[in-house]
């Protein structure tokens, strides 16, 4: 087959209409793809990935899509679906190959791998899948539907987008692949509807009547179930991108969209004409500008040589205009070209649309037809990379290799994205249709997909709140914060505006006295919940809390317990759980949990119907087969024996055999097998049922169906243990009439083949009622009045003979059913006697079993086939005895003597903190301890943790426990308290003063842990070299007076001392001696001097050898100077250790000058021009009168030099003018 689209119009496109686009540059960053489908040769064996490989490089290709699930099977190795049988050999892994070698640059560049699944189609034809486990074969109620019923449409069996478990299937498929293999990319195909009008599976018509309030089914046109039908689809990708991005941001999404005829020219024209969102209700453009697609390849299958340019040219510009911030790549369909117009199509990829934009590259489909005309992929392929007739254009289209267009989206986001699922009042329960609101930085609404997901792609980081509503529910909220380049999380859980609802109700159980007890409640509702327990109908004080806690079970406490709970909206009382106590038996090792009762349950019955009983060690579950009132395999709480589901049947899975189901077992990988019963293996095969685990959903696959001994026809079921996981999983089953046993092995963990084991040392029967493997390739048996026998057999040559046979007294023969905890030594078995009772016993690896424990059934029911089951599940045995209910025991351990497991370790601590010593021990409780300090017993606490408080240095030492019980006691190893205490300063560095030249030293005493270090300061700077307690300044000079000061320091702190100040005395030194003035009588003359000691000086200033009485500062003024003040003034300058004379400063006292007028001259235009000599720089004033009074002022101005010339411009208007100056 080679057509993998549905293209109506396949039609011919004009050569001249790219003529007129013009020929595009050489590119060398673009994808180049190429579409490899599964149909034929391309990657099923590691000779055609060699091959594939080999094509890719040569034909400088960078991308490849290879087809790894056709039509709901796998060419990868799947969990979920089966293999295609055409990979060869079977157990060869293609896509993990094709990674290997396309990302291997050993070999050339690498290529990225986008793996390719058929979305919805799930089969063609009308002969069905031969695996048992194919998709179709497991799920015919999954089926989309046309308007008028038909299921076969098209020849194409299709899963309807609209079933919650298809959606949750084929997630499931898509991120299986995304998270177990390496790939560059993910591609949906087929990933819409066929046509407008299909769709109908009653569970999509139901959902969408549900969310729109209609009724009847809607029509194919009908425009919101047209809508209802894209978001299904919408819904799908929205998940898996926001879950890819999450687990693997570097995963690229993409889809193979519709193109048909005719093409979009714009936006509304893609509403109104648009195939892909009109007939196959395919929104990718919507997919585009939301953000979850990488990459979109709208597939433009059109033939090179018809007549479609414009739908041709009008999707491929819609398609580039409409990338919004993702990418696009056209998908040219070259297998319907020659390789001329192939390649001709390619180039006119590279063009841009008439607004400017470019794809990113294109894919060609496919690789295994790569043109109409039948010319070989090698010619192809040289002509994509070299000059031939096929292209007259140079250089060849791929004649030179191209890099990876990067996403700038995932290479350096700057938006986050969110996703959750709202939930139904349990983290287990989607709930469908719930109205999400988004608010924050941007605002968004969306409704949630059918398996209760949501997710909003490309947000702006910051803090923002979701909400969700749906109707009937409470409303929930919560706040998220969304960073860069990641999925935030946030799930919702919607409660019920009602009343609470009973989950999970306290079960019954069966205590001995002495032990604790509890009963706990699950609800659901809208919080918060009031609770009020009751025993036999009266309130319990204080029991107002979900679980009831009994500490220590007394006689009394027996009886009939139930729990009210209410909210604000009503209340609701649970069933009643019944409290049973017994007396221990002496010594015994068994606890009762909680027993069933016949009758308790519909499916718990007086009638032989419940023989199968096995416990889940993934999930923690049991297990129960019964018949009545049909077929049921029941999933039990094993905490408490409350019912959790039953299992689906499937549809036409299980059936033969006397019972069709009768025992059970559970892998170590969670996977569940129940076996049926036939009394004739030939006649009527036994068969096996495999469920993957115990999950809601879980449909059953036959894992084997035929007679274990080809040979015989021997009773089988009555028997069946199992162990390992996966392709290591074994079952074991045994005959009920003869000593043989078979061996069911698998090689893909799902289908099932038998070994017979021939048994000698044995009798017919030996194992026909109770079987369980034992330590390596062993087994035990057991059957009614037969003793207990080891088996040890060997699967290669199919023998097994009897090593160990146990009889009374040491094991009961009323033993039939039985089980077998290897890792704990134990074996139990259900003893058919009066009453009917479990057993337990030691099971040494060589010798006789010890009896430890019994325990009786619920009931004493005959059991006439003296059928049940026995399994272990970590320190709990579980029995069940037909007829006689269900038993659930603690197995308590073998009384042992403490042992140490960790001992204490040592401490230490800074004085005033607390101090913690921890001891580990095991051994049977209760265990008491007993602390030591330096060997002498301590009082206080007598407990696993020794605690001191504000430790003191005393408190230092060697710490010691003693563990001890009723069978023997322990010391532990000694553990050394240290109590580190922080410096102290005990005597601060004192100051001094010295003369300039001596020796001086500080010093510090403190007290702490030691080592002690030291740091001296001077004037708050650290001094080199100063680490000593003591710090000596060698011939102090006046520059190293100052503050002195020490930290000292250790392990636990610092601390600073008190500032010494150092005193350096030395006699006055002048430093600026007074200087020599000379000025004019009647100025103030000031003298200074400048000097330096310690201590402070005194002054004594001089006149002419005179001494100035009162002039004992650092500066002398003489005011008012006159002639006679001339001479010469110094001053003296001294102090304890001695003194200095300045030298003399001469003071010159000059008289001043007069101003005289020196000439008076009328100028020829009548002004005056006086000439002036004075004091030179002093201010001079000039006044003028013409009558010898009422003087006004001429002018003021500085007399620089002593001679000072102006004019006098009003003089022209007066015929006689006085004038007088002053300074």
């Amino acid at each position: 087959m080679l057509s993998r689209r549905s293209a109506p119009l396949i039609l011919p496109l004009a050569l001249a209409a790219f003529a007129l686009c013009g020929i595009a540059p050489a590119q060398t960053n673009e994808y180049r793809g190429i579409w490899v489908d599964a149909w034929g040769a391309g990657f099923r064996s590691a000779t055609e990935v060699n091959t594939l490989t080999n094509d890719l490089r040569r034909g400088k290709f960078n991308m490849v899509i290879p087809q790894v699930r056709r039509r709901g099977d796998a060419f990868y190795n799947s969990s979920l679906e089966p293999k295609n049988a055409s990979v060869s050999p079977a157990t060869f892994d293609p896509l993990a190959d094709l990674i290997a070698k396309c990302h291997n640059t050993n070999f050339g560049p690498r290529i990225e791998v986008h793996a390719w699944i058929v979305t919805y189609h799930i089969w063609q034809g009308t002969n069905l899948p031969t695996a048992t486990n194919h998709p179709l074969n497991l799920h015919p109620g999954w089926l989309l539907e046309d308007f008028n019923g038909n299921k076969l449409i098209d020849n194409e069996w299709t899963f309807d987008p609209g079933h919650p478990e298809v959606q949750r299937h084929t997630y499931n498929v898509a991120m299986d692949i995304i998270t177990n293999y390496n790939v560059d990319g993910f591609n949906f195909d087929y990933v819409r509807y066929s046509s407008a009008n299909v769709g109908y599976n009653p569970v999509s018509v139901a959902r969408f009547n549900q969310l729109y309030g209609r009724t009847g089914k809607p029509s194919p046109s009908d425009a919101a179930w047209k809508q209802f039908r894209r978001d299904q689809v919408t819904a799908l990708v929205r998940k898996v991108y926001l879950n890819a991005m999450a687990l693997k941001p570097q995963v690229k999404i993409s889809a193979d969209t519709i193109t048909w005829s005719p093409g979009p020219t714009s936006l509304s024209s893609w509403y109104s004409s648009a195939s892909a969102w009109n007939s196959v209700l395919q929104d990718w453009r919507g997919w585009m500008e939301e953000g979850i697609l990488d990459l979109n390849i709208p597939m433009a299958y059109f033939d090179q040589a018809g007549g479609y340019t414009t739908a041709w040219t009008n999707w491929c510009n819609f398609a580039r205009d409409h990338q919004y911030n993702r990418h696009a790549l056209i998908g040219p369909g070259i297998y319907l070209n020659s390789v001329s117009n192939a390649i001709v199509q390619m180039r006119h990829t590279r063009n841009p649309s008439p607004g400017g934009n470019f794809a990113r590259g294109h894919v060609g489909y496919s690789y295994r037809v790569t043109n109409k005309d039948g010319v070989s992929r090698t010619t192809f392929i040289n002509a994509l990379i070299g000059p031939s007739a096929y292209d007259p254009i140079t250089p060849a289209i791929y004649a030179q290799p191209a890099t990876i267009p990067v996403m700038p989206w995932k290479a350096a986001p700057t938006l986050g994205h969110l996703k959750g699922t709202i939930y139904n009042g349990s983290l287990t329960n989607g709930l469908d249709g719930a109205v999400v609101t988004l608010s924050g930085p941007v605002s968004r609404v969306q409704t949630n997909d059918a398996t209760g997901f949501y997710g909003f792609v490309d947000l702006p980081p910051g803090n923002y709140t979701v909400a969700a509503t749906f109707p009937g529910y409470m409303t929930a909220s919560n706040s998220v914060a969304v960073t860069i380049g990641n999925v935030a999380t946030r799930n919702l859980e919607l409660l019920l505006a009602g009343p609470p609802e009973i989950v999970t109700p306290p079960a019954s159980r069966t205590n001995f006295t002495g032990t604790p007890a509890s009963f706990a409640v699950a609800v659901s509702g809208a919080a918060p919940f009031a609770y009020q327990w009751r025993k036999d109908n009266v309130n319990l004080p204080n029991a107002t809390n979900s679980t009831l806690a009994i500490a220590s079970v007394a006689t009394n406490d027996a009886g009939d317990y139930r729990v009210v709970v209410t909210n604000s909206f009503g209340s609701v009382t649970s069933a009643v759980a019944t409290l049973t106590v017994v007396a221990p038996e002496e010594g015994g090792r068994l606890v009762p949990l909680w027993s069933l009762a016949p009758g308790s349950r519909p499916y718990l019955t007086t009638s032989d119907t419940q023989r199968g009983l096995a416990w889940n060690p993934v999930t923690g579950n049991l297990i129960l087969v019964s018949r009545s009132p049909g077929t049921n395999i029941m999933v039990l709480n094993a905490t408490n024996g409350a019912e959790i589901r039953q299992l689906s049947n499937g549809s036409g899975v299980i059936s033969g055999g006397i019972f069709v189901v009768n025992m059970a077992g559970v892998a170590d990988d969670g996977a569940v097998y129940v076996g049926n019963l036939t009394t004739g293996g030939a006649t009527d095969n036994f068969r096996l049922y495999r469920w993957a685990n115990d999950s809601a959903g879980t449909t059953p696959v036959v894992a084997y169906a035929g007679n274990p001994i080809a040979s015989s026809n021997e009773r089988w079921g009555d028997t069946l243990d199992v162990r390992g996981a996966g392709t290591n999983t074994q079952i074991l089953i045994s005959s009920r009439n003869g000593t043989n046993v078979a061996l069911l092995t698998t090689v893909n963990g799902t289908n099932f083949t038998a070994t017979p084991i021939a048994v000698t040392g044995g009798v017919g029967g030996m194992s026909g009622l109770g079987l369980a493997f034992g330590a390596g390739n062993t087994f035990w048996g057991k059957s009614s009045s037969q003793p207990l026998r080891q088996v040890a057999f060997d699967p290669g040559t199919g023998t097994g003979s009897v090593i160990q046979s146990f009889t009374n007294p040491v094991v009961t023969g009323t033993i039939t059913a039985i089980g077998v905890n290897v890792a704990l030594g134990l074996f139990g078995g259900v003893s058919i006697a009066t009453p009917d009772n479990l057993q337990l016993y030691d099971l040494p690896p060589a010798g006789a079993p010890t009896l430890i424990g019994t325990n009786n059934f619920p009931t004493d029911n005959a059991n006439g086939n003296a059928t049940g089951a026995v399994d272990f599940g970590g320190d709990r045995v579980f029995a069940l005895d037909s007829n006689n209910g269900l038993l659930a025991l603690q197995i308590l351990p073998p009384p042992a003597p403490p042992v140490i497991l960790s001992n204490p370790q040592p401490v230490t601590v800074v004085a005033g903190e607390n101090a913690l010593f921890s001891v580990s021990a095991t051994g049977t409780p209760p265990l008491n301890y007993h602390w030591r300090f330096n060997g002498t017993p301590l009082g206080g606490p007598n407990g696993g943790t020794l605690e001191l408080f504000n430790v003191l240095p005393t408190s230092a030492g060697g710490y010691s426990v003693v563990v001890s019980n009723s069978v023997g006691s322990v010391t532990s190893a000694v553990a050394t308290l240290t109590v580190l205490v922080p410096p102290e300063i005990t005597a601060d560095p004192e100051g001094l003063t010295v003369a300039a030249g001596s020796n001086v030293t500080f010093t510090v005493a403190a007290t702490g842990t030691a080592p002690l270090a030291y740091q001296w300061f001077f004037n708050g700077a650290p001094l080199p070299a100063a680490t000593n307690a003591a710090y000596t300044r060698v011939a102090a000079q006046p520059a190293d007076a100052g503050l002195y000061s020490v930290v000292v320091s250790n392990g636990v702190g610092a601390v600073a001392s008190a500032e010494a100040e150092l005193v350096v005395q030395f006699a006055p030194v002048i430093t600026v001696h007074p200087a020599g003035r000379t000025v004019r009588a009647g100025s103030n003359v000031l003298f200074t001097v400048a000097a330096d000691g310690v201590p402070a000086p005194e002054y004594q200033w001089w006149f002419s050898g005179a001494p100035i009485s009162g002039a004992t500062g650092s500066s002398y003024t003489r005011f008012n100077a006159q002639t006679n003040d001339a001479g010469n003034y110094s001053v003296t300058v001294s102090n304890a250790l001695g003194g200095v004379a300045s030298s003399n400063a001469a003071l010159v006292v000059n008289p001043w000058n007069r101003p005289q007028f020196q000439a008076i001259t009328r100028l020829p235009d009548g002004r005056m021009r006086l000439v002036i000599t004075g004091e030179p720089d002093a201010e001079l004033w000039v006044d003028t009168t013409t009558v010898l009074t009422n003087w006004n002022l001429l002018t003021n101005l500085y007399n620089t030099n002593g001679t000072v010339e102006l004019t006098d411009d009003a003089a022209t208007n007066e015929n006689r003018r006085f004038y007088r100056a002053r300074q």
